[in-house]
């Protein structure tokens, strides 16, 4: 048995390497991500390695390297195709560009003369492990689904044809709502004719526009109250909130040119400060640190000639209500335009929902998503988004600042709970 490592910039460039090298008999065992190059995230680059394990070497050709013009095609992992996705949806306004290609390398495994075999068997019983630990969600969409099928139903309207039964399990398995996936469905059936019931493409439309007329339009930010404009993060501990904050400060500055000025009064965590201290130093940006509400007052008047002023806050825990009204008065002396409560992708649907219910005391008037590239489904993003009828203004993508930073629009949304791609 060999076991093989392959580094690209992506799980579908190493794929394709390890196919191209190992033959089609290859086995996928373990994906990771890391970066290299850069400063605290400024600069480096994603780099996946995929490990992957084969019974025979190939012999019968040399090893052929991918260039960033390479494309997949057909390709499979468990007996799922592993495909590009399209690019969808509108971007950021401004010109927030891609990750740069790099030149995709192959590297062996170091493993020298362990047991090949007892590292395999490890990997894969770490997998199972964590499959066995999905189970239940797994077999709860599955009695769903069957119980859809079983009666031909939903919602009172009647056997759904195939293409409308696909979204709707799609949606499911999202983990979107289940009374939203009945009224989607239903309104996308409706407006649709019969005789169109059949093209995919036409019922994913329409589920597309349902879903994006569900969700709350973000609308016209209302005229500043101050010459600066003030934008405050709120939200609970280790979503992101600091790296999010540099990530829309850069864009600010180096994208649209503004005159930006920052105000932490997150004084909890003395690295949370130097981190934002670092952040602005990079960018060039004036930091001021306070630790009462009468400070930020007064730092804000400092700011009055920038034209945008972005407030960093302590993380809070949602069953702390102590720590939240002492929040809930920075936020009000700070006297933002807009409050971004700012809440972690990867969170369980239950975890969300009280978080959103405790910092709502503060304010929230937006929702701004991190972590989107870990989520395991963006379901319970958007059904919170409609349950709170707040509009989602940003997510993040990952650690790059600025450029996994995007201004999402709800038919963007629709499009990512319908599968579209995380990035660009």
């Amino acid at each position: 048995m060999q076991i093989r490592t392959f580094r690209a910039s992506s799980v579908e460039r190493a794929w394709e390497f390890a196919r191209r090298e190992l033959g089609t008999g290859v086995e996928l065992v373990t994906t990771k991500t890391t970066r290299e190059g850069g400063f605290l995230g400024l600069g480096g680059r994603r780099i996946v390695e995929v490990t992957v394990a084969t019974d025979e070497p190939r012999h019968d050709e040399a090893p052929r390297f991918v260039t960033p013009a390479s494309r997949m095609g057909g390709f499979k992992v468990g007996g799922v195709p592993l495909e590009r996705p399209a690019r969808v949806g509108p971007r950021w306004s401004g010109s927030i560009p891609t990750e740069r290609p790099a030149t995709v390398t192959a590297e062996p495994s170091q493993s020298g003369g362990r047991d090949e075999r007892s590292i395999l068997l490890g990997a894969i019983a770490r997998t199972e492990a964590e499959r066995l630990s999905t189970t239940a969600p797994l077999a709860a969409i599955e009695g769903t689904v069957a119980e859809v099928l079983g009666r031909g139903e939903t919602n009172g309207h009647g056997a759904l044809p195939g293409r409308f039964l696909e979204v709707y399990t799609e949606l499911l398995e999202q983990e979107f709502d289940r009374s939203l996936v009945d009224r989607v469905v239903a309104e996308a059936r409706q407006e649709l004719a019969p005789a169109c019931w059949h093209d995919a493409s036409l019922v994913r439309e329409s589920v597309a526009g349902a879903i994006e007329r569900m969700l709350p339009a973000p609308g016209e930010p209302s005229p500043s109250r101050h010459a600066a404009r003030t934008l405050a993060l709120i939200g609970p501990t280790g979503v992101g909130k600091t790296t999010t904050l540099a990530k829309l400060a850069a864009v600010l500055k180096l994208r649209l040119d503004l005159r930006v000025g920052l105000i932490t009064c997150d004084t909890y965590r003395i690295a949370a400060v130097e981190q934002l201290r670092t952040y602005a130093e990079i960018i060039g940006l004036p930091l001021e640190v306070v630790q009462s509400p009468e400070e930020m007052q007064a730092a804000k008047s400092r700011f009055a000639d920038c034209d945008a002023v972005l407030v960093d806050s302590a993380g809070r825990s949602q069953n702390d209500a102590e720590r939240i009204e002492e929040l809930h008065a920075f936020i009000e002396a700070a006297e933002p335009d807009e409050v971004h409560l700012v809440l972690s992708a990867v969170a369980g649907d239950r975890v969300l929902r009280r978080e959103a219910e405790a910092f709502s005391r503060v304010r929230a008037d937006r929702l701004l998503f991190t972590k989107l590239d870990e989520a395991v489904a963006v379901g319970p993003l958007l059904s919170l988004a409609i349950r709170m009828n707040r509009p989602v203004g940003y997510v993040t993508t990952g650690q790059e600042v600025p450029d996994h930073l995007e201004a999402v629009s709800p038919r963007r949304l629709a499009e990512l709970l319908l599968g579209g791609s995380i990035r660009p």
